[in-house]
């Protein structure tokens, strides 16, 4: 990846044909997953590698702090099925699958590439 810094905080990656901008201040970038997912996407850490910041001032998800935290209430284990408490009327229920609705026009006859 390409990595151009706009400002302090902000940075043009280019990815094969593709062009983000992210900004590490507003934890944005164009590709979307880092400010939906709130975790460094790949432009996000290139753009963190480029700037000489660390992960973790970027991001809290990755401190030792924030593992503990996550982890600190009661975790219990899945018991065997066999010894599932399971009602006779949830037992009973017949799952389906949702339905798959069809694209309109033409199938695909090539992949699209992914910059990942």
């Amino acid at each position: 990846m390409d990595v151009q810094p706009i400002t302090s905080m902000k940075y043009k990656v280019s990815c094969g044909t593709k062009t983000y901008v992210v900004d590490l201040n507003a934890k944005i970038c164009l590709c979307r997953e880092f400010d939906l997912d709130l975790i460094s996407c790949a432009h996000a850490a290139a753009a963190i590698s480029k700037s000489k910041h660390s992960l973790f001032s970027v991001s809290s998800y990755y401190t030792t702090e924030t593992l503990r935290e996550i982890y600190s209430g009661e975790v219990m284990p899945i018991l065997h099925p066999d010894e599932w408490s399971v009602p006779v009327e949830v037992k009973s229920r017949q799952v389906l699958t949702p339905p798959q609705p069809t694209q309109a026009g033409h199938p695909r006859t090539s992949r699209i590439e992914s910059c990942r």
